[in-house]
């Protein structure tokens, strides 16, 4: 997997962070380099680095540019890690069975992750930090897909067969419309 990792002085999009030609210099960078130099294929060193990262070792490069305060970017899924004195408020985190995870996703990276799931990427999940979350596996028969909000008397599960339904779910969650959970049979977990 490759990364771009950079300062910006304050939160940066998706569609912003994929569209950057140029970096200003900044010492984290310097220091991040010093932290992670095994993995740096590309850059200046100063402004922004380009990492070559195995899937083992994505974890470690992003909390290296979170401690730093840099941003990562992931071209492959054009998402931008921002650390998190950037992040959004409220901000929902895409999570994979398989890979890292995307803060604040926009709808085609939760359509693109639940048509992504597969025998051995059989899991994603909407979380919120705060126990609140959207999850949905892969299984024989379709997906089965569940959601809490806080607590475990709050934690419901049903099963789903058609994928563009559960990019819906997702969608919809993601965006602050529960109305979507209208349309599904829930039983208590």
């Amino acid at each position: 997997m490759e990364l771009t990792v950079w300062h910006e002085a304050s939160r940066i999009t998706h569609e912003e962070a994929a569209a950057k030609t140029s970096f200003e210099p900044h010492p984290y960078v310097r220091d991040f380099c010093a932290e992670v130099g095994d993995f740096i294929v590309g850059g200046d060193g100063w402004s922004h680095v380009r990492l070559s990262v195995k899937d083992s070792a994505v974890a470690r490069v992003r909390y290296a540019a979170s401690k730093h305060r840099l941003v990562c970017y992931d071209p492959r899924w054009q998402a931008v890690l921002n650390p998190p004195l950037l992040r959004r408020p409220g901000a929902w985190e895409l999570c994979f069975c398989v890979g890292h995870s995307i803060d604040d996703p926009a709808p085609g990276h939760l359509e693109r992750a639940v048509r992504g799931l597969a025998p051995d990427n059989w899991f994603v999940a909407l979380e919120d930090g705060d126990d609140h979350y959207v999850q949905a596996a892969l299984t024989e028969a379709g997906y089965l897909l569940e959601i809490r909000e806080g607590s475990a008397e709050k934690h419901w599960q049903t099963r789903v067969s058609d994928t563009d339904r559960l990019i819906h779910a997702f969608t919809a969650q993601a965006a602050g419309d529960p109305t979507w959970r209208d349309g599904f049979d829930w039983k208590g977990l």
